[in-house]
C-alpha cells in the first residue's frame, strides 16, 4: 500500500510541480480576502453577542416580567465587518453594508418594544 501510494504521489505532484501558476495576482486576492476576514469574523463575534444579549433580554421580558442592564459594544460589530467589506478586494454592493447595521437597530428596537409591552421593571 505504501508504494502505491508513493507511486501515485510521484505521477500526481510531477505534473502539478511542473506547471507555473497562469495568474500570479490569484494568491494575491486570495490574501487580500484572508486579511480582509479578520475584521469580518472579528465583527460578526461582537455582532452576534450584541444580537444574543438582545435576545436574553427579551426572553427575561417575556418570562419573568423584569430585566437586567447589560453590557454590550452596540456598533462595534457592524462597524469591524463594514471595515473588512470595504478593505476586501471584491466589489461589493452598498446594500450589503446596510445589512448589519440594520439588525442591530432591529434588536434594539425590538428590546425597547418588549419592554415597554410587557411592562418590565429593572432588576
Amino acid at each position: 500500500m505504501n508504494k502505491a501510494f508513493m507511486l501515485l504521489l510521484c505521477f500526481v505532484s510531477g505534473s502539478a510541480i511542473g506547471q507555473s501558476n497562469p495568474d500570479p495576482a490569484t494568491g494575491l486576492w486570495y490574501g487580500k480576502w484572508a486579511l480582509s476576514f479578520v475584521p469580518i469574523a472579528l465583527g460578526l463575534v461582537f455582532h452576534l453577542l450584541t444580537l444574543w444579549i438582545a435576545a436574553v433580554v427579551a426572553r427575561e421580558c417575556i418570562k419573568h416580567g423584569r430585566f437586567e442592564r447589560t453590557s454590550a459594544f452596540p456598533f462595534v460589530g457592524p462597524l469591524l465587518i463594514c471595515f473588512g467589506l470595504w478593505w476586501s478586494p471584491s466589489e461589493i454592493p452598498v446594500w450589503v453594508y446596510l445589512i448589519p447595521w440594520g439588525l442591530e437597530f432591529l434588536a434594539g428596537i425590538v428590546s425597547v418594544l418588549v419592554q415597554k409591552a410587557t411592562h418590565a421593571r429593572s432588576a
